[in-house]
């Protein structure tokens, strides 16, 4: 893959509204962006990025719940921002470099993907799409596949009368009226399967050969990767802590299939690679 040049800074928007505090006027972060003689600007996601970093942000603002509040909304003055760079005032600036170096990796990939197609135009909605939790997605996607495909079978399993047919109706009546489908779908299927294991190997005979392949995937996944694990190890440094998409191209992929060959067999291993990245994938490229 051909790494192109990408030149990246940030700098106050001084072109939008002040808002005013002990004298000196604070200004929205953003990005200026220069590629293959295209520019932009983007808003910074600071803001988004400090959220899980409140105890360091308090202890830069000092229990000022003003100046506290500016920089959590991504508001910073001339002073504040030289200071966060002079000093490398952690995790604030930690986070911006981690922020140039995503938009870096994350314009690359495009411009590779699309090559003289790729323009700067979308690239605020695509930095976000982008950087969103890969397991998130993993979970959100099998966990509506899992009860539609439920849905599906409790409908067609409706007054039957062989016994079997009868089990698969309870089970998934069970599924889709009894369980709480607000927490994640990993956390669900753990705990279900320690608890009737034949009942979900009874349903599962009924699901597609794709969601069967995308929960066996995402287990193996989940359970190889270890993603708390990984977002802590990225909060200690500092830097943007969600496994993203683009942490998916650059080392996950290849650690995960790794992993996973050691386990099941190249063969198997990239099939279940497949299914998740056709998932990250449909994602991304979704409106």
């Amino acid at each position: 893959m051909t790494e192109y040049s990408v030149e990246i800074q940030h700098f106050l928007n001084t072109d939008s509204e002040p808002v005013s505090y002990l004298s000196e006027n604070y200004y929205p972060l953003c990005l200026q962006i220069s590629v293959l003689d295209k520019k932009t600007i983007i808003k910074s996601r600071l803001d988004d990025h400090l959220k899980i970093y409140q105890s360091a942000l308090e202890k830069y603002t000092q229990g000022n719940k003003q100046f506290h509040k500016l920089i959590s909304s991504g508001y910073l003055s001339e002073n504040s921002l030289k200071t966060i760079n002079n000093k490398q005032v952690f995790p604030i600036y930690n986070l911006l470099d981690d922020e140039v170096y995503i938009i870096s990796k994350l314009i690359n990939h495009k411009i590779n993907y699309r090559a003289k197609d790729y323009d700067l135009q979308n690239l605020e909605t695509e930095y976000k799409k982008y950087t969103q939790e890969i397991t998130d997605i993993f979970d959100d996607h099998i966990k509506n596949q899992y009860i539609e495909e439920v849905k599906y079978i409790f409908l067609q399993s409706i007054d039957k009368e062989k016994e079997k047919e009868k089990l698969i109706f309870n089970i998934s009546n069970y599924l889709i009226h009894f369980i709480n489908w607000n927490n994640s779908f990993y956390d669900f299927y753990e705990s279900t399967f320690d608890l009737f294991p034949s009942a979900l190997k009874n349903i599962e005979n009924c699901f597609s050969p794709e969601l069967r392949n995308n929960i066996k995937a995402y287990m193996a996944y989940h359970n190889n990767i270890n993603p708390l694990k990984r977002h802590f190890e990225k909060r200690e440094l500092g830097k943007i802590s969600t496994l993203s998409f683009v942490d998916w191209q650059i080392d996950i992929k290849d650690i995960i299939l790794k992993q996973l060959s050691k386990y099941f067999g190249n063969k198997k291993a990239n099939e279940y690679i497949n299914c998740l990245d056709k998932i990250i994938i449909k994602a991304i490229n979704e409106d």
